[in-house]
Order: C-alpha cells, then sequence, then structure tokens
C-alpha cells in the first residue's frame, strides 16, 4: 500500500509534536515546585484540610474539567 502525501504529513507532525512533547515535559520539570496553601475545604457543615486528605503523599495531581467541549 502506497503511503499519499497527506499521510506523509501526518507522520511527520506526529514526530514534531511527540520531540516537542518531550521538550516541554523536560522544561517542565526544571521548572520550582509552588507550595500549595493547606486550603479548607467546606461542604456544609463539614471541613477537611487538603493536608488531612493527602496523608505522607507530597504532590498532588489536578485535573480540572471544564466540560465535554474542552480538549
Amino acid at each position: 500500500m502506497k503511503t499519499s502525501s497527506a499521510q506523509k504529513a501526518v507522520e511527520k507532525t506526529e514526530k514534531e509534536i511527540f520531540k516537542l512533547k518531550e521538550k516541554l515535559t523536560k522544561l517542565r520539570r526544571k521548572v520550582p515546585k509552588e507550595p500549595i496553601p493547606d486550603f479548607v475545604l467546606k461542604q456544609g457543615s463539614k471541613s477537611v484540610k487538603l493536608s488531612q486528605l493527602f496523608g505522607k503523599h507530597d504532590e498532588m495531581i489536578l485535573i480540572h474539567n471544564m466540560g465535554a467541549d474542552c480538549v
């Protein structure tokens, strides 16, 4: 099966994107970590500090879902 010029362009672009993502990851690792204040989360009369939710862990991943239209 012959590869079309469009397919070759797609593959080339995918490789470029992959390399850029690798570079971005390396650069992000060099950025100093930001301390997060020990926020108090409240639901009705109940409250909990962030530090109580994560125990001995010192890292948190935040996922902000902006809805179905967000990539």
